[in-house]
């Protein structure tokens, strides 16, 4: 007679199985899940294009040196961890501990540097508050101010709903984004007293044209010539507001003011008051400091006052 028994095959429940899969498939992340399973697909064609069987260090080593001849280095990383969360839920494979792949990563990004949006300064942020004609230039006014004061990514303006605004009294306007992009969820007030306009009057103005016939409760609709649409306002539309902004500042190079300008111009702006490293993270809701501290970093004006 056996000692030991002898091995099995999985007699468990399809529907154990299948709940399990379920399970896995949710510790992706919701919103950008299907570009995680797109990046995962990908990987699988080029395997099997290649005959590869189990995936191990010189596999991901070879199809990350073949990406990196038309990726950049920033992007790359990000392939490179979208295949890693799927592997790791999907197959139990932990490429993070290929020190290899990690090495190359780092070798491949030594020099680069990445494009960043152009940022707007207070006095360009005022100028365009003050003299901007609010017939043409509301909607991008009111968007302009909520995304300074709050740093707010384009996607959080494009999901602010009217319920997420509350008037706190005739001096303050308190703003909540719920679902951000890091999970964290952020709270930030638009005054009224404002060194270029009043913020309450301004957002009071658009909400005054908004339609009766509207069908849903987000914050931002299409504005034209005065007078406000049923029509939600695309995400695109608020990824161009700054190339609008810079173009009435007759900035430069005004295509170079993308959507992320907002924000940028938030946190450098913060950078530039003396905020601390704990205030600046609260405001751009970084769980990370690196990317708070790369705009302390970067602030000429903090780097001016330490010269005097």
């Amino acid at each position: 007679m056996d000692i030991f028994p002898k091995r099995t095959e999985n007699r468990n429940p399809a529907h154990i199985t299948e709940k399990a899969k379920e399970i896995v498939l949710d510790l992706l992340p919701a919103k950008s899940r299907q570009m995680y399973e797109k990046e995962y697909e990908i990987f699988l064609r080029w395997k099997e294009e290649k005959k590869i069987v189990v995936v191990d260090e010189d596999v991901m080593l070879n199809h990350l040196h073949e990406k990196s001849q038309e990726l950049k280095p920033a992007t790359l990383w990000s392939k490179y961890s979208m295949i890693k969360a799927v592997l790791s839920v999907k197959e139990n494979i932990e490429i993070n501990k290929f020190s290899r792949v990690i090495a190359f990563l780092k070798r491949n990004s030594v020099g680069y540097e990445s494009t960043k949006s152009k940022v707007l300064t207070r006095q360009e942020i005022d100028t365009f508050l003050t003299h901007a004609d609010d017939m043409k230039y509301l909607l991008t006014k009111v968007a302009l101010l909520f995304g300074v004061c709050g740093a707010c990514r384009r996607e959080e303006l494009h999901s602010l709903k009217i319920q997420d605004i509350v008037q706190k009294d005739e001096e303050c306007l308190i703003i909540t984004i719920p679902d951000t992009k890091s999970n964290i969820k952020r709270v930030f007030p638009v005054i009224a007293k404002g060194k270029a306009v009043n913020g309450l009057e301004l957002y009071q103005k658009f909400l005054r044209l908004w339609p009766e016939t509207v069908q849903h409760d987000y914050f931002f609709i299409c504005y034209r010539n005065g007078k406000c649409t049923v029509q939600r306002v695309g995400i695109h539309s608020f990824a161009k507001m700054p190339s609008v902004v810079a173009e009435f500042l007759n900035l430069p190079n005004p295509k170079e003011y993308t959507g992320h300008c907002f924000r940028r111009s938030s946190a450098s702006r913060a950078a530039d008051s003396d905020v601390d490293l704990i205030s600046l993270k609260r405001l751009g809701g970084w769980k990370s400091s690196s990317v708070a501290e790369s705009y302390i970093e970067e602030s000429v004006e903090r780097k001016k006052k330490i010269c005097r």
